[in-house]
């Protein structure tokens, strides 16, 4: 099996003998890809961001004339 060089990629380093990168666990690790689902609740959340103030804010003067 060590003949056949399929382990050959195990000997791989870094620059100078240093580890390379997916072995070195000093580095920060890379963020987890997000998913569609998140991408389209993220999408929604910002339009819905984009809508809400106009309602929030005569909302809040509706509340005030009741109130006085």
């Amino acid at each position: 099996l060590i003949e056949t060089g399929c382990f050959e990629e195990l000997n791989v380093f870094g620059p100078m003998g240093s580890r390379p990168p997916d072995l070195d666990w000093s580095l920060a690790p890379n963020s987890p890809k997000r998913g569609l689902l998140h991408r389209m609740f993220q999408l929604n959340t910002e339009m819905n961001k984009k809508t809400l103030p106009n309602k929030n804010t005569s909302g809040q003067q509706q509340r005030q004339h009741t109130l006085s």
